[in-house]
This record gives structure tokens, C-alpha cells and sequence, in this order.
């Protein structure tokens, strides 16, 4: 289908309005039930909205989203069926880049989510277990577990995604473009291996799909690297992204 023109939005949606209004609380939103969480590491500074809304509402909420992150709580079986039930109805309303499903964990949590995992690999999403509003236990969550929770790891998939507005911070231009030399030869040598049966839309998703596959490459080997490590990461799949596509900050 036609691609969606994406805002820089980050829909958040759940069937517990207070915990959901929590998490983007948490994650370093401005305001609430729509604000403004500004993404400010090494590299570039980007505004990002982010909006909350109740199950019912979502449909509407999720159109032009770039990151959709949905919210329930352990233990309270109710609430993830109806954010499950709620994807479906507006599943084909979203193009996001970005699908997270973050789990509030009580402190007794043996996190055996068997039924949730499996349906989040099915939809695309990751799973995340996190103390939302906690901000020592989910802390701690994110240093037990090696970076793959706790509300940071959200920043950490969100900080991955490309921003209309982002502006990169002064000096790293060069800096960033050597680090994405590797990166632009892959892509060059797919595009001489189908070259002589891709026309230019087929090259076009050629780009997508090599961009795709090292995002999932590098999310893959998150596990055996530092929280320093994970972070720069994250930074630097940005600026691949953008010099792979050819664009500056001011075309994002």
C-alpha cells in the first residue's frame, strides 16, 4: 500500500490511563496526555510528541506514529487482551518504524509471559518488562537484564528511529560519515548484484531491506555489550539510516 506521511509522534497506548500517563511520565515527557520528549544524546537533538491514548481512542492516535508503544501491567490479565484487541482493529492504520509492548512488573515478578511473547513476535513488537514509575527498581531491571529492559531500553529503540527536525550537534558530521562507510558499501555492492534485473523501485527496496537487516543485526547483538556500547549504537544506526538514504537533518 501507499506509504503514510509519518509525523514525529510516539503513540503510547493502553487500557490503564494512569499507568500509561506513568509511562510517558517516565520515559521524560513534558506533559501528559500529549508532550513533548526531547531525545538529546552525543549526536543530534530531536523533538519528539508523544501522545497518549485509552484503547478506544487509539485508532485515531496511532495514524502518522512512527513508534507505537503499548502498555499493560502483570498480573492483570484484562489489560493486555485489550490492547491486543485493540491492535487488531487499527493494525492496518500504521506504518510505525518503531513497535515496542512494555510490561509493568511487580517486584515478585517471574516474568513467564509465554502467551504475551508469543503474540508480540507474531505482531512485530518487542517485548519489555519495566517498573514504570520506579525509577531505582527499573534501573536495576536494566542492569540485570543486560540492556533488554527497563524504560531506558525504550529511549535506547526510540533514540534508533529517524526524527523529522533532528539536528545533529556540531563537529560529528565527519565523524558520522566515517562511520557509515561500511554500511554505504553493503548497500553499493546489493545494488551491483541486482542491477541487472532491478529497475529503480526494485533498487529502492533493496535500500529498505539492507536498513532493515542492520537494525536487526544490531539489536541481535545488544545482549553482549555495555550500556555504553548500546547507547552509541543507537546513535550511530541514525546516522546510517540518514546517510544511506541521502538525506541531511533538515530533510528528515
Amino acid at each position: 500500500h501507499q506509504a503514510r506521511r509519518m509525523e514525529g509522534k510516539v503513540a503510547v497506548v493502553g487500557a490503564n490511563a494512569e499507568l500509561s500517563r506513568r509511562f510517558a511520565r517516565h520515559l521524560g515527557a513534558d506533559d501528559v496526555p500529549e508532550g513533548t520528549w526531547t531525545i538529546d544524546n552525543a549526536y543530534y537533538v530531536a523533538d519528539t510528541r508523544v501522545v497518549v491514548a485509552e484503547v478506544l481512542e487509539a485508532g485515531t492516535v496511532v495514524r502518522g506514529a512512527r513508534a507505537i508503544v503499548l502498555v499493560y501491567e502483570e498480573g492483570h490479565k484484562g489489560t493486555f487482551q485489550e490492547i491486543k484487541h485493540s491492535y487488531e482493529t487499527w493494525k492496518d492504520e500504521t506504518d510505525a518504524d518503531v513497535k515496542l509492548c512494555v510490561c509493568h512488573v511487580g517486584s515478585e515478578s517471574n516474568r513467564e509471559h509465554q502467551e504475551e511473547l508469543h503474540w508480540c513476535v507474531e505482531a512485530g513488537f518487542e517485548l519489555v518488562f519495566a517498573a514504570i514509575g520506579e525509577e531505582e527498581r527499573d534501573e536495576r531491571l536494566y542492569q540485570e537484564d543486560e540492556g533488554c529492559s527497563g524504560v531506558e531500553r525504550v529511549r535506547i529503540a526510540l533514540a534508533s528511529e529517524t526524527w523529522p527536525g533532528m539536528k545533529p550537534k556540531a563537529g560529528v558530521g565527519s565523524e558520522g560519515q566515517g562511520r557509515t562507510s561500511n554500511l554505504q558499501e553493503d548497500k553499493q555492492q546489493e545494488h551491483r548484484s541486482a542491477e541487472h534485473k532491478a529497475d529503480d523501485e526494485d533498487d529502492s527496496w533493496l535500500d529498505m531491506e539492507t536498513m532493515i537487516r542492520r537494525i536487526r543485526s544490531a539489536k541481535a547483538s545488544n545482549a553482549t555489550k555495555s550500556d555504553d556500547e548500546r547507547r552509541k549504537e543507537a546513535e550511530e544506526v541514525v546516522y546510517s539510516l540518514m546517510s544511506m538514504m541521502g538525506l541531511d537533518a533538515d530533510e528528515v
